[in-house]
Protein backbone atom coordinates (compact mmCIF):
# COMPACT_ATOMS: atom_id res chain seq x y z
CA UNK A 1 0.00 0.00 0.00
CA UNK A 2 1.33 3.41 -0.86
CA UNK A 3 0.68 6.68 0.96
CA UNK A 4 -2.82 7.31 2.26
CA UNK A 5 -5.04 9.68 0.34
CA UNK A 6 -6.44 12.12 2.89
CA UNK A 7 -9.67 13.12 1.16
CA UNK A 8 -12.11 12.96 4.12
CA UNK A 9 -12.59 11.68 7.66
CA UNK A 10 -12.91 7.86 7.77
CA UNK A 11 -15.81 7.92 10.24
CA UNK A 12 -18.93 6.95 8.29
CA UNK A 13 -21.26 9.87 7.69
CA UNK A 14 -18.58 12.48 8.42
CA UNK A 15 -17.96 14.65 5.38
CA UNK A 16 -15.17 16.81 6.80
CA UNK A 17 -12.49 17.26 4.14
CA UNK A 18 -10.33 20.02 5.63
CA UNK A 19 -7.80 20.07 8.48
CA UNK A 20 -7.62 16.26 8.55
CA UNK A 21 -5.34 14.46 11.00
CA UNK A 22 -3.54 11.13 10.88
CA UNK A 23 -4.02 9.24 14.14
CA UNK A 24 -1.65 6.39 15.06
CA UNK A 25 -3.72 3.38 16.11
CA UNK A 26 -0.74 1.92 17.99
CA UNK A 27 0.47 5.07 19.73
CA UNK A 28 3.72 6.71 18.67
CA UNK A 29 5.15 6.16 22.16
CA UNK A 30 4.96 2.35 21.74
CA UNK A 31 8.32 0.94 20.59
CA UNK A 32 6.54 -1.33 18.06
CA UNK A 33 4.62 1.45 16.32
CA UNK A 34 4.90 2.39 12.67
CA UNK A 35 3.78 4.96 10.13
CA UNK A 36 2.45 2.14 7.96
CA UNK A 37 -1.01 2.94 6.49
CA UNK A 38 -2.56 0.08 8.50
CA UNK A 39 -1.52 1.89 11.67
CA UNK A 40 -2.96 5.26 10.62
CA UNK A 41 -6.55 6.51 10.75
CA UNK A 42 -7.64 9.60 8.80
CA UNK A 43 -9.80 11.74 11.05
CA UNK A 44 -11.26 15.20 11.44
CA UNK A 45 -10.36 17.22 14.57
CA UNK A 46 -13.71 16.39 16.23
CA UNK A 47 -13.36 12.62 15.83
CA UNK A 48 -9.67 12.80 16.76
CA UNK A 49 -10.69 14.35 20.08
CA UNK A 50 -13.26 11.55 20.53
CA UNK A 51 -10.51 8.97 20.02
CA UNK A 52 -8.42 10.52 22.78
CA UNK A 53 -11.43 10.86 25.10
CA UNK A 54 -12.29 7.17 24.63
CA UNK A 55 -15.61 7.68 22.82
CA UNK A 56 -14.16 6.42 19.51
CA UNK A 57 -12.14 3.19 19.53
CA UNK A 58 -10.35 1.93 16.43
CA UNK A 59 -10.59 -1.87 16.22
CA UNK A 60 -8.63 -2.51 13.06
CA UNK A 61 -7.84 -1.70 9.46
CA UNK A 62 -8.61 -4.38 6.89
CA UNK A 63 -7.72 -4.70 3.21
CA UNK A 64 -10.67 -4.10 0.88
CA UNK A 65 -11.56 -2.61 -2.47
CA UNK A 66 -13.16 0.49 -0.97
CA UNK A 67 -11.66 3.61 -2.59
CA UNK A 68 -9.62 5.71 -2.25
CA UNK A 69 -7.28 3.70 0.04
CA UNK A 70 -8.44 0.12 -0.60
CA UNK A 71 -9.25 -0.54 3.03
CA UNK A 72 -12.03 -0.61 5.60
CA UNK A 73 -11.63 0.72 9.12
CA UNK A 74 -13.68 -0.93 11.84
CA UNK A 75 -14.35 1.14 14.94
CA UNK A 76 -16.75 1.68 17.83
CA UNK A 77 -18.28 5.09 18.44
CA UNK A 78 -20.06 5.42 21.78
CA UNK A 79 -20.08 1.62 22.07
CA UNK A 80 -21.68 1.00 18.65
CA UNK A 81 -19.60 -0.75 16.00
CA UNK A 82 -19.72 0.69 12.47
CA UNK A 83 -19.70 -2.83 10.96
CA UNK A 84 -21.62 -5.52 12.79
CA UNK A 85 -20.50 -9.13 12.83
CA UNK A 86 -22.55 -11.20 10.40
CA UNK A 87 -23.74 -14.48 11.96
CA UNK A 88 -20.86 -14.45 14.42
CA UNK A 89 -18.25 -13.87 11.69
CA UNK A 90 -15.32 -11.76 12.79
CA UNK A 91 -12.90 -10.44 10.15
CA UNK A 92 -9.76 -12.65 10.09
CA UNK A 93 -7.17 -9.85 10.18
CA UNK A 94 -6.68 -7.58 13.15
CA UNK A 95 -3.93 -5.40 14.52
CA UNK A 96 -2.57 -7.14 17.58
CA UNK A 97 -2.71 -4.83 20.63
CA UNK A 98 0.59 -3.30 21.73
CA UNK A 99 2.25 -4.40 18.53
CA UNK A 100 2.07 -3.55 14.88
CA UNK A 101 2.00 -7.16 13.75
CA UNK A 102 -0.95 -8.12 11.58
CA UNK A 103 -1.99 -11.70 12.20
CA UNK A 104 -4.54 -14.31 11.20
CA UNK A 105 -6.73 -15.78 13.94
Amino acid sequence: MSKLIKNKCEVEGCDVIENLHLHHIIERTDPNTSNHPYNLFITCPNHHAQIHSGRLKIIGVFPATKPPNNRVVIYELDGKRNIEDIDGYTPPLQIKPKSFKIFKE
